[in-house]
């Protein structure tokens, strides 16, 4: 009687390991990178959102808010017939990374105020998907 018991080769498995390192290469530079550009593009929605919510508060008061927490509940300064029931947003959202947004209001420029994003490292600067996003 031959032993029946057969197993995998040493060879089987390298093969294996080496098809399994490969696919996981291509998941890593193809797959990867596009959840990145999904939070990117998000990111611009989220911001385009806000800018809206910011030109809104301006139009009903005649000023853009001293912070984005301001387009959440009615600050002091408002008087409270002209602040939207409700609030211009729900609450302040943060970036796809889970980062605030900075809101600076700017004087003596055309530009009255600018949001950023510092991207997905959270830090100023930055290339690629940890660049700052600025509108």
């Amino acid at each position: 009687m031959k032993n029946s018991r057969r197993g995998f080769t040493l060879i089987e498995l390298l093969v294996v390991i080496v098809i399994l390192g490969i696919l996981a290469t291509l998941y890593i530079t193809q797959i990867m990178p596009k959840g990145e550009k999904a939070k990117w593009d998000l990111t611009a929605v989220q911001m385009t959102t806000i800018i809206s919510a910011l030109d809104s508060f301006n139009l009903d008061n005649s000023r853009y808010p001293d912070t984005l927490e301001d387009l959440v509940v009615m600050p002091n300064y408002v008087k409270p017939e002209k602040y939207q029931i409700g609030g211009y947003l729900k609450e302040v959202p943060v970036d796809a990374w889970g980062n605030k947004y900075i809101y600076r209001r700017l004087t003596g420029a055309q530009k009255r105020y600018e949001i950023i994003s510092q991207g997905a490292d959270g830090r100023e600067g930055g290339e690629g998907y940890d660049a700052d996003i600025v509108k």
